[in-house]
């Protein structure tokens, strides 16, 4: 896995943090081309859009896991072995609300597989991470569906799916998911499946970005 590194701007960036504070050096000199600035710094033009577009931008990784999300440059977890060697760790026990972050104080939380490890009520969890965002923030969530017609059918004939495992407190679906979300403010931003019939039964894991709106 590639180490994610944040330079001195505090954006998170997966080649080198040196490229990325010239990126930022260029731009304060008044270059505003992506495609100038990738010529005189060498590199793709893609990557100075993407240095360019989250600078100044706090996003937040929940219970990473051993894929920490590349834009991400908080990370918040229980375990401090999980999270020492990335940038930013902050320890909590991700059962006990408030979060340790101001109201309105975050561009963007990622939080996957983790909502069905808590033992705290999910809309407790959906709320707290509705006021830590600001307005506009997104959330990335989620999270195995408990209800797909595979597992259920595995459970019939008494073999135990993984997502049935002691560690999983809770078992969720699309609609629980969609629903407790919405009923704490937020808006869908994108649904992959929006039209597919039966997501309850047919989808084995639920993802979905939501945004805060006003």
């Amino acid at each position: 896995m590639r180490p994610v590194i944040i330079n001195k701007s505090g954006i998170p960036f997966g080649i080198n943090g040196i490229f990325v504070d010239k990126v930022i050096a260029l731009r304060n000199r008044g270059i505003k081309s992506p495609l100038v600035i990738a010529g005189l710094v060498g590199l793709p033009a893609s990557y100075v859009s993407k240095v360019l577009k989250q600078e100044g931008k706090r996003v937040l990784d929940i219970g990473p896991g051993r894929r920490p999300r590349s834009d991400a440059n908080i990370f918040l977890d229980i375990d401090h072995e999980r999270i020492k060697h990335l940038p930013n760790p902050v320890i909590w026990d991700l059962n006990k609300t408030p979060y340790p972050f101001e109201d309105e104080s975050l561009d963007k939380i990622y939080m996957e597989s983790v909502l069905e490890h808590l033992e705290a009520p999910t809309s407790a969890i959906v709320k707290e991470l509705w006021r830590v965002l600001k307005y506009n923030g997104k959330l990335v969530l989620i999270v195995p569906n408990s209800y797909f017609i595979t597992k259920r059918i595995m459970f019939l004939f008494g073999i135990m799916h993984n997502n049935f495992r002691p560690q999983h407190r809770k078992y969720l679906n699309y609609s629980f998911v969609l629903n407790t979300a919405r009923e704490a403010g937020f808006w869908v931003e994108h649904e992959p499946y929006k039209y597919l019939p039966f997501k309850n039964l047919l989808l084995p894991k639920i993802e979905m970005t939501f945004r805060k709106d006003v």
